[in-house]
């Protein structure tokens, strides 16, 4: 009798090990994953992505600037902010301080403001105004084409994890369009098994520019999309 019930619990065993190892298997392919993840996102009606950017020096130091940014978008009807704060290096020696930018659209107005100044630029100009629209989801730049060299899909908890290489950095050009755009790096994703939405997105490049190379750690986390919070314009900006 108890070796029957050893028996049991044993069989159990395997076959609770072979479930839980079928529930962790993915059977989509990560070139698959991916491109339904990010047209997914591309037809968000909204998000808030946090971005950080971190310029690495040769050391691994990331003391050479860092770039922080709050983006809230809205398809439809159109609102949009991005609120950044640049960090100096603790390196430089020019004294510069740090640099607070705000931009803001509704209604067809643009608010622009940067702390050297301290004022507020409204700016109804459409094509002005159209500009920003155009770049505004910095994910419309992203294609699956850029994504290559794609390890299998795995599974942390209930994400799913993907990485691989870049053949170029054009899909940032939304965000940052003075990056170089032959560029390649290293990425990981990091997709909601239930929702596919993306939700952070780490990029590793290293860009040479005039003898000089630099690195940069590019990370990007999204959330409430689909339910991003209302643009609201400073009252100082409407004064």
């Amino acid at each position: 009798m108890h070796k029957n019930n050893h028996i049991l619990l044993l069989l159990a065993l395997v076959l609770f090990t072979i479930t839980g190892c079928q529930q962790n298997q993915i059977q989509e392919s990560s070139e698959d994953i991916l491109k339904a993840s990010i047209e997914k996102m591309q037809a968000a009606n909204s998000y808030v992505c946090n971005t950080t950017v971190n310029l690495i020096d040769a050391d691994g130091e990331t003391d050479r600037g860092k770039l922080t940014a709050t983006i809230t978008y809205h398809r439809e009807p159109f609102s949009y902010s991005n609120l950044q704060e640049m960090q100096a290096s603790s390196n430089d020696i020019s004294g510069m301080e740090n640099l607070d930018l705000s931009l803001y659209v509704k209604d067809e107005v643009a608010y622009m403001y940067n702390s050297i100044t301290g004022f507020w630029i409204n700016d109804d100009d459409k094509e002005f105004v159209d500009g920003i629209k155009e770049l505004a989801n910095i994910l419309d730049s992203f294609s699956p084409d850029y994504f290559v060299d794609l390890e299998d899909a795995k599974m942390e908890e209930d994400k799913i994890v993907i990485e691989g290489n870049t053949n170029g950095s054009g899909f940032l050009f939304n965000l940052m369009q003075a990056i170089e755009k032959d560029a390649t790096g290293t990425f990981q994703m990091i997709i909601d098994e239930d929702t596919n939405y993306i939700e952070s997105f780490f990029y590793n490049v290293t860009i040479d520019s005039e003898g000089e190379t630099s690195n940069y750690e590019i990370e990007l986390r999204f959330e409430e999309v689909n339910n991003g919070p209302e643009v609201v314009i400073p009252e100082s900006a409407l004064k």
